[in-house]
């Protein structure tokens, strides 16, 4: 039988001679460990390694998603939702109109004044005449209307002793309170007197005395239960005492505001006293008048 031996040092040679032995025999007391099962070839070629799975990481990704050249089409979903429609986006420039749109009314041109009393104005077709010291009575006591009890008041250089009827005198400081309410302040003075301290701002101080003198006479002759009216009468009285009279030198300017605001319906067209304010003739009117048309 061969056999190995060492002939040089360093150098393996094989020996001719082997000598085979037979397999000693189990001892039949030792226990021989458990066979292991069979298993199918086609198992062993797959790994029995499981990875914990972490609830918390990202899903898988697709690491070869850089290099695709095309978007991925979106998923879509089931819808929970009824679609609808958005709604147009409005631009932020208006619409243009292939339409001139009209621009109101005509304004309004001043002409002049006539006999110092009437301001004459045009207005497209139309002529108007207007009484300015109607126009400007009825803008004062629209006013005093509206401040009632807030008048603004201005204290006389030095009062007013105006002496009047006991019935007069009565009649005023009966009625005291609406006097202060429209601007007057009125003091009894003694005897039949009163003393006129105060008057709205409009009114001049020369026309004091006779505006309270027009006042207590209209508050003795008129009801004594009648607050209204007598509230009214004041203020008529103030009104017209304040407002420009005919005849009154007046400025363009001041006439032209005047026909503006009584034109423009912010006031009534007619005095406190039911007088028209305005008068106004067209042109075709007027062409009638001179036998232009027929």
């Amino acid at each position: 039988m061969p056999s190995w031996r060492q002939s040089a040092p360093a150098e393996d040679i094989l020996d001719p001679v082997v000598t085979l032995h037979s397999p000693e025999k189990p001892d039949a007391t030792e226990v021989q460990p458990a066979a292991q099962p069979f298993r199918a070839a086609a198992g062993e070629a797959q790994l029995d390694v499981h990875p914990e799975a972490d609830a918390t990481a990202d899903p898988l990704l697709d690491h070869m998603a850089a290099w695709n050249t095309v978007p991925a089409a979106p998923e879509i979903e089931a819808a929970t939702v009824p679609y609808q429609p958005e709604e147009p986006v409005q631009s932020e420039q208006p619409e243009q109109l292939g339409f001139d749109v009209p621009q109101g009314e005509e304004p309004l041109r001043y002409v002049g004044e006539v006999f110092r009393t009437y301001i004459l104005a045009e207005r497209g077709d139309e002529l108007c005449l207007i009484d300015k010291h109607a126009a400007h009575e009825r803008q004062l006591y629209e006013k005093l209307a509206a401040n009632y009890g807030n008048v603004p008041s201005q204290l006389l250089l030095q009062p007013a002793a105006i002496d009047l009827s006991a019935e007069e005198k009565q009649a005023l400081l009966e009625n005291q309170p609406l006097l202060e309410n429209a601007g007057l302040d009125v003091a009894d003075f003694g005897g039949s007197t009163v003393l006129l301290r105060a008057v709205p701002a409009d009114v001049e101080p020369q026309n004091a005395e006779d505006l309270l003198v027009e006042i207590a006479d209209r508050l003795l002759k008129g009801s004594r239960d009648a607050l209204n009216e007598h509230t009214e009468w004041v203020l008529h009285s103030i009104s017209c005492r304040a407002a420009i009279k005919a005849g009154d030198k007046s400025s363009p300017q001041e006439l032209m505001a005047l026909a503006e605001k009584i034109l423009s319906g912010e006031v009534p067209p007619f005095c406190p006293h039911g007088r028209p304010c305005v008068l106004k003739l067209t042109r075709k009117e007027l062409e009638k008048q001179f036998g232009r048309i027929v």
